[in-house]
């Protein structure tokens, strides 16, 4: 069975094949130890089994009694706010002077602890995050294989949070 047959179609504004599938590498990179097979098609079986496990669960978060998925509306797709009575901007998009201040705050100390990491790290978050290429795009670019990208990417990430957070403790100190 395919993995995009499994998947609620509309939920494809919420999560789409891009997002299932790196979520997937993310999970598999974290339970990368508890691999038991030795051969190509019992990893890809594993893997498969990951990425089955996790449009299950993306059907269960959005199709849950609390949220009907076919009421929302994507905001790419809004035609100047008409959906909302000619209101063009949403009350989110507004920023307060003291929530735009914490905003920059929290930017500036984000890029301070981008900039403490190794140059690698920071080009593939920069790829990734920024210019939001795909996996296999930025090993191609990088000169790296597509899982060594995924794995860089899930490290850097896992560097700058705690890069970001230790800058975090020691201005509240």
């Amino acid at each position: 069975m395919d993995a995009e047959q499994q998947r609620n179609p509309q939920l494809s504004a919420k999560a789409g094949a891009s997002d299932i599938v790196q979520q997937t590498l993310l999970n598999a990179a974290e339970e990368f130890q508890s691999f038991r097979g030795t051969t190509l098609e019992q990893f890809r079986g594993w893997l498969r089994q990951i990425l089955i496990n996790e449009i299950r669960g993306l059907n269960r978060r959005f199709t849950a009694r609390r949220r009907n998925v076919a009421q929302e509306l994507e905001l790419d797709r809004l035609d100047s706010g008409s959906q909302f009575g000619g209101v063009t901007e949403l009350a989110d998009d507004l920023l307060t002077p003291s929530r735009q201040l914490l905003a920059e705050e929290e930017s500036e100390a984000l890029k301070s602890a981008k900039e403490k990491l190794p140059a690698e790290m920071r080009q593939v978050i920069q790829l990734r995050n920024w210019e939001r290429l795909q996996f296999h795009e930025i090993a191609e670019r990088m000169g790296i294989s597509l899982s060594s990208a995924a794995k860089l990417w899930y490290r850097a990430l896992v560097e700058l949070q705690r890069l970001h957070t230790n800058t975090d403790s020691h201005e509240q100190a």
